[in-house]
């Protein structure tokens, strides 16, 4: 198909603690608790629910973050509706309420929006209602595969800020490099746009300009401002 081109409380509530053991002989024996099965609501100042973190083990320790071993985190918008469900390998949960998840992180959208981000590393702010991650991410719409050097998000809005060097690999076969990509996670559409260099090719174009609006349903992309292109 052608293209167109034209909290500030927190209040913690443990759902289930079951008996903390004794450090058995095990590679993890510098533990002060551990809980299996941990499970975590957190509330906001409203009293809605804003996050659930899940793990199959906890362990905390006397001068270093708690671990979270095969974490489960679930994000809420101001609602109570979910908006992400993010898993991981391993976690790092700090007492300031950030939970650093590492390991093939994989977050998918629980909103209606069709996406899902693959990472090695992300951290989730518990009381700004964030994700930021300065690691490689790779975002998956169904219709757009899009290479980043970051990113960061308010997950109680729909929007995302892609940082860094963007690739955008299209299923035709197009591809479009720029910068800083604002993405816009509607419920059946999504709207990238960026006001920095765009290098959009494809077979039979090749185009520089200098922002772009990209609507991914009706497959239109509208470059802006100086543009130059070649055309076969």
């Amino acid at each position: 198909m052608g293209f167109i081109i034209t909290l500030v409380g927190i209040i913690w509530f443990f759902i289930s603690l079951p008996k903390a053991d004794k450090p058995p002989p095990s590679k993890i024996s510098n533990y002060i608790e551990k809980i299996e099965q941990f499970a975590l609501q957190i509330f906001n100042q409203k009293h809605k629910q804003s996050n659930f973190i899940e793990a199959e083990t906890y362990y905390s320790f006397k001068q270093a973050p708690a671990l979270l071993k095969k974490p489960k985190v679930t994000t809420f918008d101001e609602q109570g509706k979910e908006r992400h469900l993010l898993v991981a390998k391993r976690a790092n949960y700090f007492s300031n309420g950030e939970i650093k998840l590492k390991g093939k992180v994989n977050i998918k959208a629980k909103s209606g929006a069709n996406y899902q981000i693959d990472t090695e590393e992300i951290s989730v702010d518990t009381k700004a209602n964030s994700l930021k991650s300065s690691k490689k991410i790779i975002y998956n719409d169904g219709k757009s595969k899009i290479i980043a050097q970051g990113m960061n998000m308010d997950y109680a809005s729909n929007k995302m800020n892609l940082t860094g060097k963007i690739k955008i690999m299209q299923k035709g076969g197009q591809q479009i490099l720029t910068r800083d990509l604002l993405v816009d996670q509607q419920k059946d559409n999504v709207i990238y746009q960026t006001p920095e260099k765009v290098h959009y090719q494809s077979k039979a174009a090749n185009i520089h300009a200098k922002g772009m609006h990209y609507d991914s349903k009706a497959q239109k992309i509208k470059l802006t401002g100086g543009v130059i292109g070649l055309y076969e």
